[in-house]
């Protein structure tokens, strides 16, 4: 159990993890930490190794990979939304297909709050504003439509406002990637107004 390590050691949890990722056994520890946050459903541990998993690199992600379907569903969604802010956040005009974060968010099933989806589209904007074609913002792009499902759409009237097709400049692939994506969640707005009778 968790807990053993925390009285052992009589250190906290984030204590803990710090302390993992300077050792010899990194992957094998958090790896290990993080099977034993979904088998205790310890939301303390599994936000805080879904926040390292989030702010750090690749590598992390890929280690963690496996597990973080489980582990999203402890977390609390308060907790869940301020972990993606803040990494969204730290990556800025950085953000692209392979960035730990945009990997997370790609995963998750469920509707992420509008908060986070706005701060995701901030991000995705300065991409855009390098106005350069590569891998990377290929597959940021690509994967738009796809995630359509975790986007709440709430967001739509900030799309409207925000992204206008100048937005784009020459960079037409990814305005038709964002257009797909739209058209999806303009349609699942109208399906909800039906359903609700407006």
């Amino acid at each position: 159990p968790l807990k053993h390590w925390e009285t052992h050691f009589k250190k906290k949890p984030a204590q803990l993890i710090a302390l993992g990722e300077k050792t010899l056994f990194t992957h094998a520890l958090l790896v290990a930490w993080a099977m034993a946050a979904i088998k205790y459903k310890n939301a303390e541990w599994a936000a805080l190794l879904l926040e390292s998993c989030a702010l750090k690199n690749e590598k992390y992600y890929k280690w963690f990979e496996p597990h973080i379907y489980l582990l999203v569903q402890i977390v609390k969604k308060e907790k869940l939304q301020e972990i993606l802010i803040k990494a969204l956040k730290k990556e800025g005009a950085n953000i692209n297909g392979e960035s730990p974060v945009f990997l997370l968010l790609a995963s998750l099933k469920q509707i992420i709050e509008v908060e986070t989806a706005q701060t995701f589209f901030e991000q995705l904007k300065k991409v855009l504003k390098k106005q350069k074609h590569n891998y990377l913002a290929n597959r940021l792009f690509t994967n738009l439509k796809k995630m359509a499902k975790i986007f709440p759409v709430e967001i739509l009237p900030y799309l409207n406002e925000h992204w206008k097709s100048d937005i784009f400049g020459k960079l037409e692939k990814y305005e038709k990637s964002f257009n797909e994506m739209y058209h999806i969640l303009e349609f699942r707005y109208r399906m909800l107004k039906n359903i609700k009778g407006e």
